[in-house]
């Protein structure tokens, strides 16, 4: 049983026998800063298309969406399949016949990211007892996701490739080429839905452009005023980043949902304010 959570949520999780254990992996680790009616959402997504939502087959992503009957843009978090839901369909079919490794084009310059142009995959599928191919290429200009530049919280009119496309602009590229040939292989099967790593613009809420940077996971990541904020904390205090990173189950400070980087930017001014305190009796087990 689930504790110290509200009754409707704890009344949703026994409906789907979600126990403690599950459930707090599913908040910190699968989708960590997601809102509990989200995680319930993939939660009975997964249980639809017969997957282990632990596996995450599927993201959670904030988009502003038309309301139909009002017809006034509000944002919701959607629930979108992952190239992993992709390939694990394909394979349930039997049918699946291995694919090539991804074809590059020749390197370009777009919005200071320097990438392929384009990505090939190919794709066979057993049909009628003959190995067929289904081959699909993106483009790195139509297929990268973009975010609007901001300064003093206006608006700039720039786009610049958002951080995970600016980091791995291969390998992101590569998924999409892939998720497109597995659903020429298999139409039936994946239908129409793209993939969140297809998603061609970050949604940015104009209100708060420091709370809506969004990587493919759907998760709302670090601001910039909280990044700096850690950078200073961090000289000061001498932390061991790596190990503070590490606590949080993530690969760097870019990395830190939102929530959790405020939770460290307490920790870390509470060390400061008792400078003469040791990092253990802080009140938080962190290995800083």
């Amino acid at each position: 049983m689930t504790t110290n959570l509200p009754s409707n949520i704890q009344t949703a999780l026994s409906e789907r026998g979600i126990d403690h254990a599950v459930w707090s992996t599913l908040q910190n680790s699968i989708f960590p800063g997601a809102k509990d009616e989200s995680i319930l959402l993939a939660i009975d997504y997964c249980k639809a298309r017969k997957m282990d939502i632990l596996k995450k087959p599927c993201h959670i992503v904030p988009m502003n969406v038309t309301d139909a009957k009002t017809a006034e843009k509000e944002w919701r978090d959607v629930i979108m399949p992952g190239i992993y839901e992709q390939r694990i369909t394909a394979f349930r079919t039997g049918q699946m016949a291995g694919q090539d490794d991804p074809v590059f084009g020749d390197t370009i310059e777009y919005l200071g990211v320097n990438a392929p142009e384009w990505c090939k995959v190919t794709v066979y599928r057993f049909v009628n007892g003959e190995r067929c191919a289904f081959s699909h290429t993106e483009y790195f200009t139509e297929a990268c996701a973009i975010t609007e530049i901001w300064k003093d919280k206006q608006r700039t009119g720039k786009y610049k490739v958002n951080s995970m496309w600016t980091k791995r602009p291969r390998g992101q590229l590569a998924k999409c080429a892939e998720a497109g040939a597995l659903r020429k292989a298999f139409p039936d099967e994946l239908g129409g839905v793209i993939t969140a790593d297809e998603i061609t613009e970050e949604p940015i809420n104009p209100a708060s452009p420091q709370q809506t940077v969004i990587d493919v996971d759907g998760v709302v990541r670090i601001t910039d005023e909280q990044r700096q904020q850690l950078d200073q904390l961090i000289q000061i205090t001498q932390t061991d980043v790596a190990k503070a990173i590490a606590y949080y189950g993530v690969n760097s400070l870019d990395q830190l949902p939102k929530d959790k980087a405020e939770h460290l930017i307490k920790i870390l001014n509470e060390r400061v304010d008792k400078s003469q305190a040791q990092s253990e009796n802080l009140g938080e087990n962190i290995p800083l």
